[in-house]
């Protein structure tokens, strides 16, 4: 997933693979040249590809640095969206209870009408169910 992740490089957008097979590149034609030289300018080469090899190595903290970031503001999003589900699942808890005592209070309310009318109780009960029906389909 990493790989897929842009990151600015000396000023060049390139993926994590990228910069890996530009490092490989890089390395192998150091290794190339040195094979190529020998005797004392070998060493002269061999000091120069160090040069290059330190400004690899720069570019490549700079880019641990850059995916470091990423992955920073990652974590810190995640935590921010950790405590937002937590809020809202106790939202969502007080929601329930909530609906839990209505309920309980429409059902002590239909009992009183119950008893004061039956007829009037069972057209609630019919709306309702014709209700539940509608919402069903």
């Amino acid at each position: 997933m990493a790989d897929a992740q842009h990151t600015m490089v000396d000023g060049e957008d390139m993926t994590a693979d990228e910069f890996r097979t530009n490092v490989l590149e890089e390395i192998r034609s150091v290794r190339a040249d040195i094979e190529a030289v020998g005797g004392d300018a070998g060493t002269v080469a061999i000091a120069q590809e160090g040069h290059e090899l330190e400004e690899l190595k720069s570019l490549s903290d700079i880019y641990i640095a850059a995916v470091a970031r990423q992955c920073a503001l990652l974590e810190e999003e995640a935590e921010r969206i950790s405590q937002e589900t937590e809020q809202l699942r106790k939202k969502a808890a007080q929601i329930q209870e909530r609906n839990a005592q209505l309920c309980a209070q429409t059902e002590v309310y239909f009992q009183f009408i119950e008893a004061a009318s039956p007829a009037t109780a069972a057209a609630i009960r019919a709306a309702a169910e014709a209700r539940d029906h509608a919402r069903q389909s």
